[in-house]
């Protein structure tokens, strides 16, 4: 689903930005010496709209704070939920059964984070259901009988820092023709 275009970082920039020249240009004209006024020529706009100025001055001064308020708040939720969803994450790495250690412990060795596995792989699909492995762009072949699997990033700097993690793997995944990469 595509997100609202609220969402879009380009978009509050340039909203916060609008609003932040509308309450500088305001304020500059409204506090602006005579002499200055006079000089530019709009001594006499300023004075017929004063009024007017000033509620473009503090419109333009809250939406600016409220934009940068709502930006703090949503900075502070997207974190607590990247946080609470990485925890969960770690919390499968911490809870992986022997034979998903000893599917994952080659990624630690491999040059590339790129390992096949059977196509009737239970493991390495209970992997992927977990989060931690995927599918290589669908590159399955029938002749070979085998499916190259790619390790999350964040799954692999994980296991890497904490090797303990895959202690006690039991066997290695079983791959067609022996071969471990396509």
């Amino acid at each position: 689903m595509k997100k609202a275009a609220i969402h879009s970082p380009l978009a509050w920039k340039l909203a916060l930005v609008a609003a932040l020249g509308l309450s500088i240009a305001t304020t500059m004209l409204l506090a602006a010496p005579s002499s200055i006024a006079r000089t530019a020529g709009l001594e006499a706009f300023r004075e017929t709209h004063r009024a007017r100025l000033g509620m473009v001055l503090v419109a333009g001064g809250s939406l600016f704070l409220a934009g940068v308020g709502l930006w703090c708040v949503m900075q502070v939720v997207d974190a607590a939920g990247s946080r609470r969803v990485s925890q969960g994450l770690e919390f499968h790495l911490r809870q992986l059964t022997a034979k998903e250690k000893g599917h994952l412990k080659p990624y630690l060795v491999a040059k590339d984070a790129s390992l096949s596995f059977a196509l009737d792989d239970g493991v390495a699909h209970g992997l992927v259901g977990k989060g931690i492995i995927y599918p290589a762009g669908g590159m399955a072949t029938l002749r070979t009988e085998k499916q190259p699997y790619n390790i999350q990033p964040w799954a692999l700097r994980y296991l890497k820092k904490n090797r303990s993690l895959v202690e006690g793997a039991e066997g290695a995944p079983v791959i067609p023709d022996g071969l471990s990469r396509l």
